[in-house]
């Protein structure tokens, strides 16, 4: 349904790829996945897009 890559670099944990299907999306997987993330991490979560993806970070 979901997937989220991720990458330690120094002292923060960086977030590469995050999808979900289209069929699945606002249905909180997105949510689950970075609260799973956040319990992995030990460590701040960055993650990053261009400015009009405005999508790609309203998680629910």
């Amino acid at each position: 349904m979901g997937i989220l890559g991720i990458q330690q670099i120094r002292e923060v944990a960086l977030i590469k790829h995050a999808y979900v299907r289209i069929a699945k999306r606002n249905q909180v997987i997105g949510r689950e996945l970075l609260l799973f993330l956040k319990k992995l991490a030990h460590k701040p979560i960055l993650t990053g897009t261009w400015e009009d993806a405005k999508w790609a970070t309203s998680f629910r």
